[in-house]
């Protein structure tokens, strides 16, 4: 302790030392004018910071993180929104083409009827088409579907629903108002009489096995449209290469029964072309509504397909954003909850790991540039203003030890007096 002491004091004594020389008017001077400046700098700082011009380097990334997920969320809830009032409509539409259809079969109310009966499954097709073609027309969506809880074969080792499964056939953005439609799911003769084409892996009927909550929603026992409506977990469309998530509401008999299910189909395709692209600087932005999986576990639909489209995401957080990482790439961004119906989801935008480091170095680069400019500029201000101030007073002391009578040269107030005295 004792040794650590002395060490001190002897830094001290030297530092006394070096100042004590280092007592010249010219070093008094810039010490007080770098003084001046810094101190004036630091409270423009200060004030710039306080008042919002002056942020750290990733606030202006972060704002734009949390506009772009405020603007996105809103966006996708309009949707949702748009969605549900065109399926309770689609859903008592179809209530009353489906009774009036039984009604001219004989079996009105006999819903077990329908099973193992193509004719009537044919009827109610054929019957219900023009309401889905128009509905499917109006809504924000890539295609329209309604089920009924029966099959023209119950015998199949998996259940399938009978029902139309109508797709747009090719979708180049948004707008889909004059797209060819095509039958995913359904009785070709249907497709035959409206004049439209097959999809390349049509079935007859559709098995809604990979959209588990589909099949919870067909068989469940409360009948509130308003309440049970969902938008499915995203899912790989069997005999398919697309990705799909499908906005669903009950079709219910007239005593409150479920008798199937009707909805749209957002296909990933059409999430990409709906969801207008962002940049940060030249960086893509990726927007994304997540399904969870398990604990930090997620997948769901993103806006650029090359992004771990297939990929399980694991979530963390670092205290201000989420991380997003999927096998070796890394994403930074924000979530924000949605909650469809019965069903919860994730918003999602987020930039890459790696462009979002590049651009908060190039912000702090640029802080860093600045202040060294300012400080550049302090310095030879005050090498200036040495050079204007005390070089002539300088000039004239050293005068006066050679040639106390030649009168002074600085021509400052003080200095004149001073040489008159002498």
């Amino acid at each position: 302790m004792l040794t650590k002491l002395t060490k001190i004091k002897r830094l001290l004594l030297i530092g006394k030392e070096i100042w004590h020389n280092k007592r010249s008017m010219r070093s008094r001077f810039i010490i007080y004018l770098l003084s001046l400046v810094l101190l004036a700098g630091s409270a423009m700082l200060i004030l710039l910071n306080v008042i919002g011009i002056l942020q750290p380097p990733s606030h202006d990334i972060d704002r734009f993180l949390e506009y772009e997920l405020n603007t996105r969320t809103n966006d996708i809830k309009r949707q949702m929104n748009a969605l549900a009032a065109h399926n309770i409509d689609l859903s008592q539409q179809l209530q009353q083409d489906i009774n009036r259809v039984m009604l001219e079969q004989g079996i009105y109310n006999n819903y077990d009827a329908l099973n193992n009966n193509p004719e009537a499954l044919t009827a109610i097709q054929q019957a219900t088409y023009q309401t889905l073609a128009a509905k499917m027309q109006q809504a924000p969506a890539s295609g329209a579907l309604y089920l009924i809880n029966a099959s023209v074969n119950t015998n199949l080792l998996e259940p399938t629903y009978n029902g139309l499964f109508l797709k747009f056939t090719n979708i180049y953005s948004e707008n889909t108002l004059f797209n060819e439609i095509c039958m995913f799911r359904g009785n070709p003769q249907v497709a035959r009489n409206n004049n439209i084409s097959l999809y390349s892996t049509w079935q007859m009927e559709l098995n809604i096995h990979a959209y588990p909550q589909a099949d919870t929603l067909l068989h469940a026992k409360e009948n509130n449209i308003s309440q049970q409506y969902i938008l499915t977990d995203v899912a790989h469309l069997k005999e398919s290469w697309e990705q799909s998530r499908l906005f669903l509401m009950p079709i219910n008999s007239n005593d409150g029964k479920i008798i199937g299910v009707c909805g749209f189909e957002i296909s990933s395709v059409y999430f990409q072309q709906r969801t207008k692209q962002a940049n940060y600087k030249g960086y893509p932005l990726i927007t994304a509504i997540l399904d969870k999986k398990a604990d930090n576990e997620y997948q769901g639909q993103l806006s650029n397909p090359a992004s771990f489209v297939n990929a399980t995401i694991t979530t963390s957080s670092d205290g201000e954003h989420e991380l997003f990482t999927a096998g070796q790439e890394r994403f930074i961004g924000y979530t924000a909850p949605l909650k469809v119906g019965a069903s919860e989801h994730k918003v999602a935008v987020m930039l890459p790991a790696d462009s979002y480091y590049h651009l908060q170095k190039q912000a702090k680069m640029r802080l860093l540039i600045m202040l060294g400019i300012i400080l550049l500029l302090s310095l030879l201000s005050a090498g200036y203003f040495s050079k204007r101030y005390v070089d002539p007073l300088v000039a004239d002391l050293q005068q006066l030890q050679q040639n106390p009578d030649a009168p002074p040269q600085a021509n400052v107030l003080e200095l004149n007096q001073f040489f008159e005295f002498l």
